[in-house]
């Protein structure tokens, strides 16, 4: 399968096996160049978006849900031709879609869910994860919570909204046991949980939600901007959409094996397609999911762990969590980010940190508010 684009125009005979192809040469496409524009180093060798007469013409054929993906993760070896007719053509060799998909969630998902992940999880609450979105809340408000995970934030949400309604979904169905017990547990009734992807929120149709949260959750999908679509696309006129994102980390003391957790940690992540620290940028990936700038209010939020009871929770997080084996098969056997002996000298490391009556660590997160 092949995507084309070329100085000038060109008709449909003239393109690579047209049947079979996703896009082709005819209508003018804005995503490709907002996917290889961001990504790639070559961008500048793209035609200009003003030059509408003879710049990049394509058109998607027949797009399926599933095929409805980031050119970035497909783009294969640029370069260019000459055509029997003398055009120079730049051609995008692209994986084939008969026998390739949009990687899935679960694997660019790092941690996996393991205990330890999933302990980090349930210490997540609405007051210290989505405080921003408290104020924006009414009783009788619906709300979508993507990538809920054990539920802890879902919960809290749902105690604000009691003449209301929140369906927590999480791509893999293991955090959704614990959510659905601590819903019992706490006798919360106006909650429900599913599995369900926010790529592919195919079961819930235009305008449902009053609001559409998700914390911690574009990070880890391999295309954020068609993620922020499909949650604006559910949102009701005047709803909101709200994200929170890491966007970075500093700690003391500064020890040689955190710096080294950091590097693997970001290392790993990008491998797998992810985006271990785009909190900076939410708005930016908002703009192009197709939310004006006027429409978006952007903050910060922290998570400080300094305290002794702190640190040795955090510290010990950490120590588990880099030696579990979904971790250990990323960065090492997948990845080839590392050894297990590095790992392992990390989560040393980071007993040393908790340890330290000076240890003090900060994530800070960007938060958006979006309006539809």
């Amino acid at each position: 399968m092949y995507v084309l684009y070329t100085s000038s125009s060109i008709e449909a005979n003239d393109l690579m096996d047209i049947n079979s192809a996703l896009c082709f040469v005819y209508t003018w496409c804005e995503e490709l160049r907002t996917y290889l524009g961001q990504a790639c180093s070559w961008h500048n060798q793209l035609p200009s978006p003003d030059d509408r007469n003879s710049g990049v013409r394509l058109k998607r054929k027949k797009i399926e849900s599933r095929a409805t993906l980031p050119l970035i993760y497909l783009a294969k070896d640029l370069y260019t031709e000459d055509t029997e007719k003398g055009k120079q053509i730049r051609i995008i060799k692209i994986i084939n879609m008969s026998t390739q998909e949009l990687p899935k969630p679960s694997s660019v998902y790092a941690s996996d869910h393991n205990p330890a992940t999933l302990r980090t999880h349930q210490w997540r609450t609405a007051a210290n994860s989505a405080a921003y979105l408290l104020p924006y809340l009414k009783r009788d408000m619906t709300i979508l919570d993507v990538g809920c995970g054990p539920g802890t934030i879902t919960l809290d949400l749902a105690r604000h909204v009691p003449d209301g309604y929140i369906i927590g979904i999480d791509y893999a169905d293991k955090p959704l046991a614990p959510a659905r017990a601590l819903a019992e547990e706490k006798g919360i009734t106006n909650a429900t949980f599913a599995v369900g992807d926010v790529l592919y929120l195919d079961e819930y149709a235009d305008n449902t939600f009053d609001v559409v949260h998700a914390h911690q959750v574009l990070q880890h999908v391999p295309d954020p901007v068609r993620a922020l679509r499909q949650m604006r696309r559910v949102t009701k006129p005047g709803g909101i959409v709200a994200v929170r994102e890491t966007a970075s980390m500093t700690w003391y003391p500064r020890l040689e094996g955190l710096d080294a957790w950091y590097d693997i940690y970001r290392r790993v992540a990008r491998g797998m397609g992810g985006n271990p620290d785009p909190g900076s940028y939410l708005h930016v990936w908002a703009q192009e999911a197709g939310f004006p700038r006027e429409a978006i209010t952007c903050s910060a939020g922290t998570w400080c762990f300094s305290e002794p009871a702190e640190r040795e929770w955090w510290s010990n997080i950490w120590a588990e969590r880099v030696l579990a084996p979904s971790y250990v098969e990323n960065a090492v056997v997948k990845g080839g980010h590392c050894s297990k002996e590095d790992l392992e000298r990390i989560a040393e490391t980071w007993q040393e940190w908790g340890k330290s009556k000076d240890g003090w660590f900060t994530i800070t997160h960007g938060e958006i508010i979006c309006r539809k």
